[in-house]
Protein backbone atom coordinates (compact mmCIF):
# COMPACT_ATOMS: atom_id res chain seq x y z
CA UNK A 1 0.00 0.00 0.00
CA UNK A 2 1.34 3.43 -0.91
CA UNK A 3 2.07 5.61 2.08
CA UNK A 4 0.64 9.14 1.98
CA UNK A 5 0.36 11.04 5.30
CA UNK A 6 0.74 8.67 8.22
CA UNK A 7 4.05 7.11 9.14
CA UNK A 8 3.23 3.38 9.32
CA UNK A 9 3.47 0.30 7.14
CA UNK A 10 0.86 -2.41 6.65
CA UNK A 11 1.95 -6.01 6.58
CA UNK A 12 0.04 -9.23 6.32
CA UNK A 13 0.50 -12.20 8.61
CA UNK A 14 -0.70 -15.76 8.92
CA UNK A 15 -0.97 -15.57 12.72
CA UNK A 16 -4.22 -16.76 14.22
CA UNK A 17 -6.30 -14.10 15.97
CA UNK A 18 -9.24 -14.41 18.34
CA UNK A 19 -11.79 -11.88 19.55
CA UNK A 20 -12.05 -13.94 22.79
CA UNK A 21 -8.71 -13.25 24.48
CA UNK A 22 -10.42 -12.66 27.84
CA UNK A 23 -12.02 -16.09 27.63
CA UNK A 24 -8.54 -17.61 27.40
CA UNK A 25 -7.85 -16.41 30.95
CA UNK A 26 -11.10 -17.99 32.17
CA UNK A 27 -10.26 -21.20 30.32
CA UNK A 28 -6.83 -21.43 31.93
CA UNK A 29 -8.33 -20.65 35.34
CA UNK A 30 -10.89 -23.46 34.96
CA UNK A 31 -8.16 -25.91 33.98
CA UNK A 32 -6.07 -24.74 36.94
CA UNK A 33 -9.06 -25.35 39.23
CA UNK A 34 -9.08 -28.95 37.96
CA UNK A 35 -12.44 -28.62 36.21
CA UNK A 36 -11.60 -31.50 33.87
CA UNK A 37 -11.32 -34.06 36.67
CA UNK A 38 -14.31 -32.60 38.53
CA UNK A 39 -16.50 -32.83 35.41
CA UNK A 40 -15.37 -36.30 34.44
CA UNK A 41 -15.93 -37.69 37.95
CA UNK A 42 -19.16 -35.88 38.89
CA UNK A 43 -21.07 -35.63 35.62
CA UNK A 44 -22.54 -38.40 33.48
CA UNK A 45 -20.58 -39.63 30.48
CA UNK A 46 -22.00 -39.59 26.98
CA UNK A 47 -24.01 -42.72 26.22
CA UNK A 48 -21.71 -44.02 23.49
CA UNK A 49 -18.27 -45.42 24.37
CA UNK A 50 -16.63 -43.36 21.63
CA UNK A 51 -18.57 -40.24 22.73
CA UNK A 52 -17.27 -37.07 24.31
CA UNK A 53 -16.25 -36.81 27.95
CA UNK A 54 -18.33 -34.66 30.31
CA UNK A 55 -15.52 -32.07 30.29
CA UNK A 56 -15.62 -31.87 26.48
CA UNK A 57 -19.26 -30.79 26.81
CA UNK A 58 -19.01 -28.48 29.83
CA UNK A 59 -15.75 -26.64 29.08
CA UNK A 60 -16.66 -25.20 25.65
CA UNK A 61 -20.18 -24.49 26.93
CA UNK A 62 -18.78 -22.34 29.76
CA UNK A 63 -16.44 -20.58 27.32
CA UNK A 64 -19.31 -19.94 24.91
CA UNK A 65 -21.63 -18.56 27.60
CA UNK A 66 -18.87 -16.31 28.97
CA UNK A 67 -18.06 -14.92 25.53
CA UNK A 68 -21.63 -13.74 24.89
CA UNK A 69 -23.31 -16.88 23.55
CA UNK A 70 -27.01 -17.20 24.34
CA UNK A 71 -28.08 -20.27 22.39
CA UNK A 72 -26.61 -23.75 21.90
CA UNK A 73 -26.03 -22.91 18.23
CA UNK A 74 -23.55 -20.25 19.39
CA UNK A 75 -21.14 -23.09 20.22
CA UNK A 76 -20.06 -22.93 16.57
CA UNK A 77 -18.34 -19.61 17.38
CA UNK A 78 -16.02 -21.46 19.75
CA UNK A 79 -15.69 -24.38 17.33
CA UNK A 80 -14.47 -22.19 14.44
CA UNK A 81 -12.15 -20.02 16.57
CA UNK A 82 -8.86 -21.74 15.74
CA UNK A 83 -6.75 -19.34 17.79
CA UNK A 84 -8.82 -19.91 20.95
CA UNK A 85 -8.81 -23.67 20.42
CA UNK A 86 -5.03 -23.63 19.90
CA UNK A 87 -4.34 -21.51 23.00
CA UNK A 88 -6.56 -23.67 25.22
CA UNK A 89 -5.57 -26.94 23.53
CA UNK A 90 -9.20 -27.86 22.73
CA UNK A 91 -9.28 -30.75 20.29
CA UNK A 92 -12.94 -31.77 20.23
CA UNK A 93 -16.07 -29.67 20.49
CA UNK A 94 -19.46 -31.35 20.10
CA UNK A 95 -22.08 -29.90 17.78
CA UNK A 96 -25.06 -27.95 19.10
CA UNK A 97 -27.20 -31.02 18.41
CA UNK A 98 -24.88 -33.22 20.50
CA UNK A 99 -25.02 -30.66 23.33
CA UNK A 100 -28.80 -30.69 23.19
CA UNK A 101 -28.95 -34.49 23.37
CA UNK A 102 -26.41 -34.63 26.22
CA UNK A 103 -28.22 -32.01 28.29
CA UNK A 104 -31.63 -33.61 27.74
CA UNK A 105 -30.45 -37.15 28.56
CA UNK A 106 -28.62 -36.15 31.70
CA UNK A 107 -30.90 -33.40 33.06
CA UNK A 108 -31.30 -34.34 36.76
CA UNK A 109 -28.05 -36.31 37.03
CA UNK A 110 -26.17 -33.47 35.35
CA UNK A 111 -27.77 -30.93 37.65
CA UNK A 112 -26.73 -32.92 40.71
CA UNK A 113 -23.19 -33.26 39.33
CA UNK A 114 -22.97 -29.50 38.72
CA UNK A 115 -24.18 -28.92 42.28
CA UNK A 116 -21.29 -31.10 43.57
CA UNK A 117 -18.77 -29.21 41.42
CA UNK A 118 -20.11 -25.82 42.56
CA UNK A 119 -19.91 -26.98 46.17
CA UNK A 120 -16.23 -27.93 45.75
CA UNK A 121 -15.41 -24.56 44.13
CA UNK A 122 -17.30 -22.74 46.87
CA UNK A 123 -15.48 -24.64 49.64
CA UNK A 124 -12.13 -23.67 48.10
CA UNK A 125 -13.23 -20.05 47.95
CA UNK A 126 -14.47 -19.99 51.55
CA UNK A 127 -11.20 -21.50 52.82
CA UNK A 128 -9.27 -18.72 51.08
CA UNK A 129 -11.25 -15.96 52.85
CA UNK A 130 -12.06 -17.61 56.18
CA UNK A 131 -11.32 -14.49 58.25
CA UNK A 132 -13.40 -12.04 56.19
CA UNK A 133 -17.05 -11.27 56.86
CA UNK A 134 -19.33 -12.02 53.91
CA UNK A 135 -22.36 -10.10 52.72
CA UNK A 136 -24.89 -11.99 50.63
CA UNK A 137 -27.12 -9.89 48.39
CA UNK A 138 -30.18 -11.78 47.19
CA UNK A 139 -32.18 -10.53 44.23
CA UNK A 140 -34.42 -11.86 41.48
CA UNK A 141 -32.86 -12.07 38.02
CA UNK A 142 -34.90 -12.27 34.82
CA UNK A 143 -34.02 -15.06 32.39
CA UNK A 144 -35.88 -14.90 29.11
CA UNK A 145 -37.26 -18.27 27.96
CA UNK A 146 -39.92 -19.36 25.54
CA UNK A 147 -41.00 -22.62 27.17
CA UNK A 148 -44.60 -23.56 27.95
CA UNK A 149 -44.03 -23.03 31.67
CA UNK A 150 -42.50 -19.54 31.29
CA UNK A 151 -44.49 -16.61 32.68
CA UNK A 152 -44.73 -13.07 31.29
CA UNK A 153 -42.60 -10.65 33.28
CA UNK A 154 -42.65 -6.92 33.85
CA UNK A 155 -40.00 -6.77 31.09
CA UNK A 156 -42.76 -7.70 28.62
CA UNK A 157 -41.19 -11.04 27.71
CA UNK A 158 -41.76 -14.65 28.80
CA UNK A 159 -39.27 -16.22 31.17
CA UNK A 160 -38.33 -17.06 34.73
CA UNK A 161 -37.42 -14.94 37.73
CA UNK A 162 -35.17 -17.05 39.98
CA UNK A 163 -33.63 -15.70 43.17
CA UNK A 164 -29.87 -15.35 42.87
CA UNK A 165 -27.34 -14.69 45.63
CA UNK A 166 -24.35 -12.41 45.02
CA UNK A 167 -21.39 -11.56 47.19
CA UNK A 168 -20.43 -7.91 46.60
Amino acid sequence: MTQTLLNFKLESTNEKLTPRTGVVILGEYLKGMNLQELCNTNLPKAKRNNGYSAFEFIYPLILMLNSGGRFLDDIKEIKVDKALRTLLKIKNIPTANAFSKYLRKHGNNGEEGMRKINKKFFKRFLKSIETEKLILDIDATFIEAHKNTAKWSYKDAPGYMPMVGHMP
